[in-house]
């Protein structure tokens, strides 16, 4: 050992104290202030017991192992105080000893039977479990009072929403004077409002009621494929039907020929194949990992970008994947609306009436309104980086495209339309006078 530090005496820490002739004499090679003689051994001179004990025992593991300070070389060619490499050296045998144990128990456990998810007080799972079940934060942490407000407030938007839908889903599937493809449209989107909504809302009243907000893994998975596929049918539904307007107000003499009922039936088909076959590509991105961190989603829904967070894999891959989906099946949607509708009202701005024109502006406006607040509370929750989300800014926005909009679209699109009024009407007369002829 003296030999080897005699070769590099750059060792030497600078502010070391002098080694002294005497402690030289007494071959102490390093300083102490216990005062006792300090014999350094060698293979030679060491006892033998003491060699067959060192000879059977691991040899000390390389420097750059024990501290990223240190070389290459054996543990005991170390610098400053000796004792610091063997606390290092104890300190990598310890943890050596316990990562076998681990690895022993692991394989010999394979065959054993596997316990379920242990589950904290807290709720969080251990590191070694496997999520089955999520927890819908939702508005548990509300007050009571809050949460007794919101189950009054969303029951009754919900119930609104279902009837006014219901409605229009009724009146265009039954009275054959509404067979034009604006009503052919209109009857398709109100049935997907019915279904969006229903995905969601129910879950989240019954939440607001019982105190357990647990869903299984397979709840979870299914509920986000029908958020996934429904909503990406109604985004390009809406695009259709925008394209719709503009061919019957800027091409009138050939809107029978752009619009017949192949091409309209071809057109809903398109957008139910494509919102489907997405959902799936979109699960699987959502699943393709497994779950073993804290299975609370903060939202009332199993929202993707939240459960991807709580995979055990790196969730950067999929996130981008969902990104780039929005941005084929939301963002380019809502480009060809706007377009449509900047067409439309450029088209009768120069051709109808003042009053003509302020009650087309009108109409365009509220179904632009309603677009932008579904498009952009949808590319806000799929579109954003996580970093800039939370649970006070993720729940209104998915709000506003789960349960605001389906309630708005059948007031936007249907119900403020002279022939669906008289439609409506023509449809209680009917009632009334069935119910007549029964009594």
């Amino acid at each position: 050992m003296i030999a080897s530090l005699s070769k590099s005496p750059g060792w030497i820490p600078i502010h070391a104290e002098e080694v002294s002739l005497k402690n030289i004499t007494m071959k102490k090679p390093f300083p102490s202030s216990i005062i006792q003689d300090q014999q350094v051994v060698s293979k030679n001179s060491i006892p033998n017991l003491v060699a067959d004990i060192c000879n059977q025992s691991d040899k000390p593991p390389p420097l750059n192992v024990l501290t990223p300070y240190g070389d290459d070389k054996d543990g005991l060619k170390f610098c400053g105080d000796p004792s610091c490499v063997f606390d290092l050296w104890k300190e990598k045998l310890l943890q050596d000893t316990e990562d076998k144990g681990k690895r022993k128990d692991v394989n010999g456990s394979k065959s054993l039977y596997t316990a379920p998810p242990v589950r904290t007080q807290t709720g969080d799972l251990q590191n070694s479990s496997t999520v089955t079940e999520f927890i819908l934060v939702g508005f548990e942490k509300s007050p009571p009072a809050t949460q007794a407000l919101l189950f009054i407030l969303f029951l009754v938007l919900y119930s609104l929403a279902m009837a006014m839908n219901g409605l229009v889903v009724f009146i265009t599937w039954t009275d054959p004077r509404l067979s034009s493809p604006m009503y052919f449209f209109l009857g398709h989107l109100a049935f997907l409002d019915v279904c969006f909504i229903t995905t969601t809302i129910p879950q989240m009243l019954i939440h607001l009621v019982v105190k357990n907000h647990t869903v299984s893994f397979a709840s979870c998975l299914t509920q986000m494929y029908l958020v996934f596929g429904v909503g990406v049918t109604e985004c390009i539904l809406l695009a259709f039907m925008a394209y719709d307007r503009y061919a019957a107000i800027c091409h009138p003499l050939s809107y029978a020929q752009i619009m017949n009922w192949k091409v309209c039936i071809r057109l809903v088909n398109t957008s139910w194949i494509v919102g489907m076959i997405n959902g799936i590509l979109l699960d699987y991105m959502t699943f393709r990992g497994p779950f073993c961190r804290d299975n609370h989603v903060e939202n009332f829904f199993c929202e993707a970008p939240i459960v991807i967070i709580l995979s055990c894999g790196d969730p950067q891959f999929s996130l981008k994947v969902i990104f780039l989906d929005a941005v084929v099946v939301l963002l380019s949607p809502m480009v060809l609306i706007i377009t449509s509708y900047v067409r439309i009202l450029a088209s009768i701005l120069g051709t109808t009436s003042s009053s003509g024109r302020g009650k087309t502006f009108s109409t365009c406006t509220s179904h632009l309104t309603v677009v932008i607040i579904f498009y952009t509370s949808a590319m806000f929750s799929y579109m954003n980086p996580r970093s800039t989300h939370g649970p006070d800014k993720d729940k209104p926005f998915s709000l506003l495209y789960t349960i605001i909009t389906p309630m708005c679209n059948p007031i936007i699109y249907s119900l403020r339309n002279k022939e669906m009024k008289g439609a409506m009407v023509r449809a209680f007369r009917r009632t009334n006078l069935a119910q007549a002829e029964s009594a």
